[in-house]
């Protein structure tokens, strides 16, 4: 599970399946006795089997803007699925869908949306497959033609709406595109610019985008490998 709040990225994964733990700055151990959560946490933190309501009380702290500097943390449950029920706990969830699409040229479609660069996602309809929310964002958002070919990843990701803490279900789809021909931004969800891009210019573009974007596209390449 990899979580997005406020663009700081929470990874969960089960006690034994993380490595490369030592790499990071600070490993926190809550099965140490007394072991409590720290006021002040660095830009890459573990977590070593914490409590749900550890669980619980740190999410809630990314939610209020408690850690500036943290950029990602590794929380190794004792028990994934108990936490991952804890952390949807505090939330309203909802699901979506989008793509990574490709064409003959071997570029990125990428839309320019609120000063971001982005993939075209957006909130499944009722009774609607994941797919065939995925199909119909990108359609939708670009007005182009695509065929999906694979799921990447799912992420979450944080926001606020109407006084309601919303975690939202994203599934994405690698796609090849079949007509662009008649390409254009959907003005009315303020996309401003949908552009293809290639290999030196999609690292300027990330720059200029929210790390579950990064994510995803580091996900499509390691697939890709």
């Amino acid at each position: 599970m990899d979580i997005f709040i406020h663009d700081k990225h929470i990874s969960i994964y089960k006690n034994d399946d993380a490595d490369n733990v030592e790499l990071y700055s600070q490993v926190i151990d809550f099965s140490q006795e007394k072991t409590t959560l720290p006021a002040k946490l660095n830009a890459q933190v573990v977590f070593k089997c914490p409590g749900l309501e550890t669980i619980k009380q740190f999410i809630q702290g990314l939610v209020d803007q408690h850690y500036p500097p943290l950029k990602h943390c590794v929380i190794l449950a004792n028990d994934k699925k108990a936490c991952k029920k804890a952390i949807k706990s505090l939330f309203y969830t909802l699901k979506a869908a989008g793509g990574l699409v490709t064409n003959q040229s071997n570029q990125y479609l990428l839309i320019y949306r609120l000063a971001k660069w982005d993939l075209p996602k957006g909130k499944a309809e009722k009774g609607e497959t994941s797919k065939i929310t995925a199909l119909r964002e990108v359609e939708e958002e670009c007005n182009i033609n695509v065929k999906i070919e694979h799921f990447i990843c799912a992420t979450w990701h944080y926001y606020p709406q109407k006084g309601k803490q919303i975690l939202k279900k994203t599934d994405w789809y690698t796609m090849q595109c079949i007509d662009d021909s008649h390409l254009k931004p959907q003005t009315i969800e303020d996309i401003e610019k949908v552009e293809w891009m290639d290999d030196e210019q999609l690292p300027q573009a990330l720059n200029n985008s929210y790390n579950s974007i990064v994510f995803v596209f580091e996900q499509y390449f390691n697939q890709m490998k």
